[in-house]
């Protein structure tokens, strides 16, 4: 999927559309990540950790071994 800001999305342009949200994500990419960041104690606020979360999926199912400078990229916005 394309990893979009909802606060930043009018909702009508998500009609007809398929909504994930950080509850709803599930597979193997999504449970290393949660995985990790447990093992890893990161811990941020409600608001920061699920645009992150879904940011670091969209990025490793894009691009399974991304550089430091596309990880800067893509999570820049959390």
């Amino acid at each position: 999927g394309k990893n979009t800001k909802s606060c930043q999305t009018a909702t009508e342009r998500a009609v007809g559309k398929s909504i994930v949200t950080v509850e709803g994500a599930s597979g193997p990419v999504v449970d290393a990540i949660r995985d990790a960041w447990y093992r890893g104690n990161v811990v941020q606020c409600g608001y920061c950790q699920p645009g992150q979360t879904l940011a670091a999926v969209s990025l490793l199912e894009s691009n399974p071994a991304p550089d430091a400078a596309q990880i800067a990229l893509w999570m820049n916005g959390n």
